[in-house]
Parts: structure tokens; sequence; C-alpha cells
């Protein structure tokens, strides 16, 4: 399928990109000089791999504290449970009943891409504030809505390319817009992950403890399929975007923020690649080249 990308539609929806975003001065008026008695109670909705990363990076930070974890898968909870610092936390299996909770102030959202944005709008719209994964949004239209929303109700939002914080990356950075090694015309960013077949298997019931149907959310009805669920959604249209959208975002990102182009948006994107190699029901693409270009005709 092809759609038209105009370069005002493309401006319009650049969050999608999955550019690191904190709303700039609303993240630092609610950096709302939190006391040393203060207490910042967290959310983390998705509690598998990086959720499970997540809980750790907490145990590590001052003044912050899981108050709940949320999965809809009720497996996951009991190694998770044992590993919040600070006794055990609240679980639910519905996002929603974490956004009515007064009792968190943050929600930390591990969850597929096909859920970024409606979990970010409805986080924002009960007054919390929000760090969902890379990348930002499933598909380019979601982006200003997620942006909109985070301005309507007055709420930090930050996306998780987090690689941006790194003292490194940001002295490299100034570096090269100081001039080190002259003008830069053109960045490339390539990322290899060799990674096997995920192979054919039947729809099969939905395991218990499972809710499938929250799990798909905004995305179409099918049957249980193992091969359409954990981490293996990313290869599927319904809910990610490839490795593209998976790892490739972080090295995307370094290019364009060594570019210095982080504010500006190319006037044109081409893109081909394929699935090769395996016959499976993976559907988005293993291997694929895109290349962005700039009005000052950098690329």
């Amino acid at each position: 399928m092809s759609i038209p990308l105009t370069r005002r539609r493309f401006v319009q929806a650049s969050a999608a990109l999955g550019t690191a975003l904190i709303l700039g001065s609303r993240a630092a008026r609610r950096a709302r000089a939190v006391g040393a008695n203060d207490e910042i109670r967290t959310a983390i909705i998705g509690i598998r791999n990086q959720g499970r990363e997540h809980i750790k990076y907490h145990a590590k930070l001052a003044g912050v504290r899981i108050v709940t974890l949320c999965d809809i898968d009720e497996r996951l909870f009991s190694e998770r449970v044992e590993m919040v610092a600070g006794g055990p936390p609240k679980i639910e299996t519905d996002l929603r009943r974490v956004f009515d909770d007064k009792n968190v102030d943050a929600v930390i959202l591990t969850i597929p891409n096909h859920w970024h944005a409606l979990a970010t709008i409805w986080a924002c719209q009960a007054g919390k504030d929000v760090y969902v994964e890379k990348p930002a949004t499933y598909c380019l239209a979601e982006g200003p809505k997620m942006i909109a929303a985070a301005k309507k109700y007055d709420r930090v939002v930050g996306n998780g390319t987090h690689a941006r914080a790194n003292t490194g990356r940001q002295q490299a950075v100034k570096l090269l817009a100081d001039g080190l090694i002259g003008e830069v015309h053109s960045a490339r960013a390539i990322y290899f992950r060799p990674r096997n077949s995920i192979g054919i298997k039947p729809d099969e019931p939905t395991p218990q403890g499972v809710n499938y149907n929250l799990w798909l959310g905004p995305a179409a009805e099918r049957p249980f399929n193992p091969n359409r669920f954990h981490y293996e959604w990313h290869w599927n249209w319904d809910y990610g975007g490839g490795e593209a959208a998976n790892n490739g975002v972080h090295v995307l990102d370094s290019a364009i923020h060594g570019m210095g182009k982080q504010t500006v948006f190319p006037s044109h994107i081409t893109s081909h690649g394929g699935r090769f190699a395996w016959n499976d029901q993976g559907e988005t693409p293993n291997t694929q080249l895109a290349s962005f270009r700039y009005d000052d005709g950098k690329l």
C-alpha cells in the first residue's frame, strides 16, 4: 500500500519519527521543585522485556516509587512484583484503571506500538505525566494528537529515544556543530541485527491469564497466534513497523541529531526493502534502505 506523503503532512505528523520529545517549557515548569520529602509515584504499564528494565532503573532513583504494575499477561506478575523496591506494588491488568488511580503521578508505557498514541492521550487526559517508549507513534497521523493532548492537559511527555540523554553523545553532537570535522553534508545510520525465522504457527486458544482482547486494543480483531504476540508483534503491520521502528529508531535518531536536523524536516523520503530469506509469518521488511533529503541538499 502506498500513501501519498506531502511535505505539509510530514511536518504536521513529525512526532511519529520517534525523536526524543519532552515538551520543553512545560518540562521546566513542571520540574515542580520536588522537595526532599516528596515522592513521585509511578506506574509501569507493560512489564515484560523493557518494562522489566524500567523496574530496575526505578530502584536507583531517589524520590521515585513504583506504586502499580500493569500488564495484560497475569503470568508475569509474581516475578516482577518481587523486583519492585519499597514494598509490593498494586497490580492491574487494565491500563484504564491505572489512569483512574489518583495515587499515580506518572506512567511509563512499555507497550506495543499500536497502543502508544491512545494510551498517551488517555494518560494526559487523566492528569498523568508520561514516558512512552519509542517509536512515539505507530503511524504519522497520531503524532499531532499526542502533542495536542500534552499541551491541552499541561502534561510532560517524554519519548524513549533515551540515547539523547547520553552525555558522550551530547558532547559529540556539540563538537560536530562546532565544526570539528568541517561541514557535515551527510550521515549514515546502519543497524544490523541477524534474526532467525519466526516460522509458521497455527492460531490457538488464548493462554490462560492473558487478556488478549485488551492487548489488541485499537488493532483489528484477530485470533490469538504466538507469532503475533509477545515480541513477535514487531514483525506484524497491525502492531509494529519491523526493525526500522524497533532498534532502527535509535541509529536514525543519532544521525538526525548529529546532523542538527532534529527540528528540521526532510523534503523528500524514499524507502525500499522487503522480507528476504525467511518464508514465515512475519510481514514487515527484514532488509530496508531509506533516504532522507533536506532542502539544503544534505542527506
